[in-house]
């Protein structure tokens, strides 16, 4: 019996009101099933509730403070259960809720659906008689949700939280720091490691997993416990750091993570030595409070630092935005001559001469250097600079 199908629970209201505890009908129910005096004690458990007949025995008489104390539930988990039992009597109506019980010897933790359901003194429906307890073991299912949700916001080879987890966060933190007016800065790390393809080309995705794995460690061996890691995918990492009180702390953690994922890695029998990681860091509010805006520009500013040689960091700029975009162009219209092959009308030769001077103080062309040039229709003369 699922715990919607409340046949069984309409069955029993149509009864005499008081069960008689040795009905073996009750005992063979499908769910869980007990009965309460309006004290919250005990009159009634079948076994599908209490396994252990000496457990059920005992506990007529016995509220759930003293139930739990005898099978080992924290006395916590009471709290919810006896508010949801007075409810009912409060109200005379049906209560229904979700129940967490935890057992701290064994460290397991249980779920369950509930029902506490009032029981009318026959032909006085303001009087309640007794109430009547159902309920089912939901660990499984919930189990199953906590684990679809675990992997919907981690990345399967790290245990970091992914992508989706990283945006949300990063909406979090910006809708934050936009209250503090400039109290504190925020700042996104954009990493991506150098030299990581050789890994999977050389030795195999399996280590190549391993390695991302061992990365993971180590930027999470670097970080403040306020701080956080994500796996974007590939390569790619980002470091989410909050609360800081200068610029410069985003620049002390990235020469942190830069060391630390410079040192060479130990996988089985083979020694990498070559992994270095390049990173682009924006802060916020200084570099903008839109999260497509901030992701972008710490990826151009890691692109720079990649540029200027790779392992290391570079925090971003507007004078590297504009340089990306004039590049961008550059290369939209050169992938446009190609495509449409305007060379001939963009494309020019010209000549320099090549010029000696010789022992009498004089000069003469010996020759020239043909060069190409690239006059395009947006962009004008291009220098080869």
């Amino acid at each position: 019996m699922t715990f919607q199908n409340y046949k069984w629970m309409k069955f029993l209201h149509i009864g005499k009101a008081d069960i008689h505890i040795g009905n073996d009908f009750f005992q063979s129910l499908p769910t869980e099933f007990a009965v309460f005096d309006l004290d919250g004690r005990y009159k009634f458990a079948n076994s599908k509730y209490i396994s252990d007949k000496k457990i059920r025995e005992e506990i007529i008489g016995k509220d759930d403070h003293q139930y739990f104390a005898m099978v080992g539930i924290s006395l916590e988990c009471v709290e919810k259960r006896t508010e949801m039992f007075h409810q009912v009597i409060d109200k005379k109506k049906p209560v229904r809720f979700t129940e967490k019980l935890i057992f701290p010897a064994t460290k397991r933790v249980l779920y369950y659906k509930r029902s506490f359901q009032p029981v009318f003194i026959k032909g006085k429906k303001d009087q309640i008689s007794e109430i009547h307890f159902f309920g089912d073991n939901m660990t499984a299912v919930i189990h199953s949700q906590q684990e679809l949700k675990f992997l919907a916001y981690h990345d399967k080879v790290t245990g970091l939280r992914n992508r989706e987890a990283f945006y949300q966060e990063l909406d979090q933190t910006i809708f934050e720091s936009e209250r503090r007016s400039g109290e504190r800065f925020s700042s996104v790390l954009f990493c991506d490691l150098d030299n990581f393809k050789l890994v999977n080309d050389s030795l195999g995705h399996d280590v190549g997993d391993l390695v991302l794995s061992e990365v993971a460690t180590r930027m999470k061996n670097c970080l403040r416990k306020s701080d956080y890691v994500f796996r974007l995918g590939g390569d790619e990492f980002t470091v989410l750091v909050k609360e800081m009180k200068t610029e410069h702390e985003a620049g002390y953690i990235a020469e942190k993570l830069i060391r630390q994922l410079s040192t060479p890695y130990h996988i089985g029998s083979h020694k990498i030595n070559y992994l270095t990681v390049s990173i682009g860091i924006v802060l916020f509010p200084r570099d903008g409070v839109d999260r497509e805006i901030l992701v972008k520009r710490a990826d151009t500013a890691m692109y720079n630092a990649k540029k200027n040689g790779k392992n290391n960091f570079r925090y971003f700029s507007e004078a590297m935005t504009k340089r990306s975009m004039e590049r961008l162009k550059v290369e939209n219209n050169l992938r446009s001559v190609i495509n449409e092959d305007r060379f001939a009308q963009e494309f020019h030769l010209c000549y320099q001469p090549i010029i000696q001077k010789n022992k009498n103080g004089q000069y003469k062309i010996i020759g020239a250097e043909a060069l190409i040039r690239w006059k395009n229709i947006e962009l004008g003369e291009m220098s080869p600079a």
